[in-house]
C-alpha cells in the first residue's frame, strides 16, 4: 500500500488538493474531518460547553488513531490519500514512525506538505466561515507561521489554483517513484 499524507495548516487547502488528486491517481481519500465526525459529534454531545476547536483538541490522539485504522483496513495493493494536518507528526521522526506503525506499516508513505502564507490562510478560513476555525483566544486573526515539517517531506505551493497544486503533486509522486529525493 502506498499513503500520500496531504498535510499542513488549516486554510491551506489539504482536502481540496485530496479531493482533485485522487480521481487521478486511482487512490481512495480519507480526510481526518470525516473519519472522525462520529467521534467528534459523540464528544459534543457528552460535553456541549465545549466549542468544536476545543472538542478537537481534546480528541486529536483519537481521530489520528481512527485514521490510521482507517488506512490498516484498506486493502494492501490500494493507493491511499490522507488528508489530515499532521502538524504534530510532521514534527518529528518518531510521532510519523508511530503513526505509521498505527498505519499497518505501508509500503510507501509520501508527505505532501502544503505551504502557504498566514495572510492567505486567514482569507481562505475567513471565507469558508467554519465553526472549527473559530478560536476562543485569539480568533480567526491569530493564524501565524507554521514550521515546515521536520521529516522527509514534498513542498506544494499553495497559493495558487487547485489545478496548480494537481500539477505539482503529480509531479512529486512521479519523482518519488524515479526516487528523487523530496526537498
Amino acid at each position: 500500500m502506498q499513503v500520500i499524507a496531504i498535510a499542513g495548516p488549516a486554510g491551506s487547502g489539504k482536502s481540496v488538493l485530496a479531493d482533485a488528486l485522487a480521481p487521478l491517481v486511482a487512490a481512495v481519500h480519507l480526510d481526518l474531518d470525516v473519519v472522525a465526525e462520529s467521534l467528534v459529534q459523540k464528544c459534543r454531545r457528552e460535553a456541549p460547553d465545549l466549542s468544536l476547536p476545543d472538542v478537537l483538541e481534546r480528541t486529536k490522539d483519537e481521530r489520528y488513531a481512527l485514521l490510521a485504522a482507517e488506512v490498516r483496513r484498506m486493502d494492501a495493493r490500494e493507493r491511499v490519500i490522507v488528508s489530515a494536518p499532521f502538524t504534530r507528526h510532521a514534527g518529528s521522526a518518531r510521532a510519523w514512525d508511530s503513526w505509521l506503525e498505527a498505519c499497518g506499516r505501508p509500503e510507501s508513505a509520501l508527505l505532501l506538505w502544503l505551504n502557504l502564507d498566514p495572510d492567505q490562510r486567514r482569507s481562505r478560513i475567513e471565507a469558508r466561515g467554519s465553526e472549527r476555525d473559530s478560536r476562543p483566544a485569539g480568533g480567526v486573526g491569530s493564524v501565524t507561521a507554521v514550521p515546515l515539517p521536520r521529516i522527509d517531506h514534498w513542498v506544494i505551493d499553495a497559493a495558487g489554483p487547485p489545478a496548480d497544486q494537481v500539477a505539482q503533486a503529480l509531479r512529486v509522486l512521479r519523482e518519488a517513484a524515479q526516487d528523487v529525493h523530496p526537498r
